[in-house]
């Protein structure tokens, strides 16, 4: 194979770009070969492609380039469903001029945010498009020509053509006066980038309150929401004012449930399609970015689902809400064959704010984003198969078994863990991309789906990913897991190792749900987990509404959990479909597939020492209300 690939290489070579030379004869490319490569190179592209686009992937290549033809790097990380980064990319990057420069003066070097998180989680400016300076090395450029006079790294704002221009030629000669001097300063800041590490505490109530406390005191009583902006959904506080008011903790009642409301009722939620938008930046949950994503949505489902359950609040304005986000995956976000689902739907690109399609103005439906990914499509999955039993609709379920075993079909692998991306793969994400966020993703919304399903594929798939995880995201000396496997070579702030407390804390809600189970003796999921929210409780109040899942999970910790046990096989489904309109996020419900198809399934509900029976699925709830009084 390699003798066939230099024949090759050579057929090509002979055939005029190294053709030799008659005497006396020059070819029209010797001077380009007989100069050393930095110089030969440095001013491709040729005048004839200056105005192309020559953006390169991230790696190790494209860094390579930089450093042998001594340029420093443009580097772009954008998502096609954003609108200002479209825009951007057209009007400013897109610009011939603009071409000009950036191909004379840089190696460009561009990243779809979407697909490398890790990348996302390190270079995140705060908008988007991220238009960076770096350096060939893959650390920013820094500079103190800022307010505060501090080294920061040079991003781009909100610039127009000539704006950009300037920057690209001061870009240039900042990195040509100071390139020595420059990666030095990006070491040592380097040292200190990236936010700070949790704090050890104690897994324990007193944990979680401080958390419960903010949230009560930063609840904006009128608009709902916490604090005056940006306004958007926090997943997992419906639960956990769920959580806290089964252990007689009831104060985040109300601004939990209040919040929903008002999303619900504002601009946010589209009545139009169903759905709701990405966020609000205004304080009374206006300026709204109109993109429609799927994890958002799904977070909105599993949201609406344990709020519509519980009887409290506007339990109609929350069941429409089900129906409504759901049609929008169903009808909206579905992939046309396989299942599952698209990443979201971008905002209108014919109005001016990106919202006229939802405001009835005369313009198409916006497009989709088909990027397909494990995680979201796990727990929409998921939340619609929860959905589907608390309004008694079958085709939400069937459409979320239809994306649940999409992601054991085409994600799990195997002792390998969750892939990131469905679909398209390239052949880099294959197999070697593997983050935290996914296998906590798909492990929950698979663990989920067995507790309303019964399907034991989902439980065996998401202890895999859970034992992958283990096994490979651990580092150091903390037990926090990190955020992606480790590279031999990495570059830039990939070096930097993150420990991301939402993603390990809904890890740990899972190993306590396999601990649960009766499948964590001999991994000690427990123990794991237990050590896991141990790194962080020391001060989560720190976080914010960022904290509500650590907390919640802390919640899960202290508490014992509703156990339903289910004993029999005639009507087994049945129970775990009843399980999921049960309001208590903590619940797992132990079943064996294999019981005898014959004989009648009944439960029995426990919590702590309190117990109760159910001979048919429509007493579970009363069976439930009995144990936790």
């Amino acid at each position: 194979m390699r003798k066939k690939w230099l024949f090759a290489v050579a057929g090509v070579l002979t055939g005029g770009l190294l053709t030799p030379a008659l005497p006396g004869q020059s070819t029209p490319h010797e001077d380009l070969f007989a100069r050393p490569a930095q110089s030969a190179f440095r001013d491709w592209p040729p005048d004839a492609l200056r105005t192309r686009g020559y953006w390169l992937p991230w790696g190790k290549f494209a860094f390579g380039r930089a450093r042998i033809l001594d340029r420093p790097v443009l580097f772009l990380m954008t998502v096609p469903w954003s609108r200002e980064a479209q825009r951007f990319g057209a009007a400013v990057l897109g610009d011939p001029d603009v071409l000009r420069d950036v191909n004379r003066l840089y190696v460009c070097i561009a990243v779809d945010a979407d697909r490398r998180p890790d990348i996302e989680e390190r270079y995140l400016t705060g908008r988007w498009p991220v238009v960076a300076f770096l350096l060939p090395n893959g650390l920013p450029m820094l500079s103190q020509a800022n307010e505060e006079r501090i080294a920061k790294p040079i991003v781009v704002g909100d610039v127009d053509v000539a704006g950009m221009k300037f920057l690209l030629d001061q870009g240039d000669v900042y990195f040509r006066k100071w390139g020595s001097y420059l990666p030095r300063i990006a070491a040592k800041w380097t040292e200190y980038e990236g936010p700070e590490a949790p704090a050890e505490g104690p897994v324990a109530a007193a944990a979680s309150d401080p958390v419960a406390r903010w949230l009560v005191g930063n609840f904006d009583r009128e608009l709902g929401g916490f604090g005056p902006a940006p306004k958007f959904l926090v997943p997992g506080l419906v639960e956990y004012a769920l959580a806290r008011r089964i252990r007689l903790a009831p104060a985040l009642r109300e601004p939990a449930f209040e919040t929903l409301a008002k999303l619900l009722q504002g601009p946010l939620y589209d009545r139009r399609d169903g759905g709701m938008h990405r966020m609000a930046t205004a304080p009374a949950w206006g300026g709204v970015q109109y993109e429609k994503l799927l994890d958002r949505n799904a977070a909105l489902l599993r949201e609406a689902s344990f709020a519509a359950a519980s009887g409290l609040g506007d339990g109609e304005r929350f069941r429409e809400a089900l129906r409504g986000t759901a049609r929008f995956l169903t009808n909206v976000l579905a992939r046309p064959s396989g299942g599952g689902f698209y990443l979201g739907q971008v905002a209108d690109p014919e109005s001016e704010d990106g919202g006229g399609y939802w405001r009835g103005e005369d313009s198409a439906p916006p497009p989709t984003d088909p990027l397909v990914l494990s995680g979201p499509n796990a727990l929409a999955g998921a939340a619609l198969v929860r959905a589907g039993a608390i309004l008694g609709d079958e085709s939400l379920s069937r459409a979320g078994v239809a994306a649940l075993d999409l992601v054991v079909r085409e994600g799990v692998v195997r002792a390998r863990g969750a892939r990131h991306v469905l679909a398209p793969r390239t052949e880099e994400e294959e197999d070697t991309e593997r983050f935290l966020a996914t296998q906590a993703d798909v492990a929950f919304g698979l663990l989920d789906a067995w507790t309303t399903t019964g399907e034991p594929r989902y439980r065996d798939a998401a202890r895999d990913v859970v034992d992958f995880a283990l096994a490979n995201l651990a580092s150091g000396d903390s037990a926090l897991l990190t955020d992606r496997l480790a590279q031999a070579q990495p570059v830039g702030l990939l070096a930097r190792e993150r420990r991301p407390i939402r993603p390990n804390a809904r890890l740990a809600r899972v190993l306590l749900r396999l601990d649960a189970l009766g499948l964590g003796r001999d991994h000690a999921y427990r123990d794991r987990a237990l050590a896991i929210l141990g790194a962080m409780a020391g001060n989560l109040v720190v976080y914010g509404v960022q904290a509500t899942e650590p907390a919640l999970a802390i919640e899960e910790a202290v508490a014992p959990p509703l156990e339903i046990r289910v004993e029999g096989g005639s009507g087994r489904a049945a129970f775990h479909a009843a399980a999921a309109t049960i309001a208590n996020p903590w619940t797992v419900v132990m079943s064996d597939p294999s019981a005898e198809a014959a004989a009648p399934a009944v439960a029995t509900v426990r919590r702590g020492d309190r117990s109760a029976p159910a001979e048919r699925p429509g007493a579970l709830a009363a069976a439930v209300e009995a144990v936790e009084g």
